[in-house]
């Protein structure tokens, strides 16, 4: 194939996401209607948030410790197999991320479960 080949087949496949992208700017979830859809997205943008924050931080601390401890820098593997406050550490802290994500988490969840205000009553009979 030649360059030019190359090129109009990497176009192709690109240009139906140009399509899409420029048909729907809005890159969220619709406006929510109800305080409980509000909610609801808010929790996602928080959780969403906190992700994105954990992910980037342990790329960054992954990216770092390659670098820095290579080989090819003259670094030694240090063994820290059975260091108590190494894995308390991993235990502890992952336990406050989970338990901090759980509370609005439950909190919507109540609230989504609470009827004693319903909107709407439908009463159905069968027989």
């Amino acid at each position: 194939m030649t360059q030019l080949t190359r090129m109009l087949a990497a176009l192709a496949l690109v240009q139906p996401t140009f399509a899409i992208a420029a048909s729907e700017p809005r890159f969220t979830f619709q406006e929510p209607q109800s305080i409980i859809a509000r909610q609801i997205v808010d929790l996602h943008s928080i959780i969403l948030s906190i992700c994105i924050a954990i992910a980037l931080g342990v790329f960054a601390f992954m990216f770092y410790a390659i670098v820095r401890h290579r080989k090819a820098a003259g670094h030694r593997a240090r063994q820290f197999h059975g260091s108590t406050p190494v894995e308390i550490l991993w235990t502890v802290i992952p336990l406050l991320i989970v338990a901090g994500m759980a509370y609005p988490a439950t909190r919507t969840v109540i609230e989504m479960k609470d009827t004693t205000s319903p909107d709407l009553t439908i009463k159905v009979t069968g027989y």
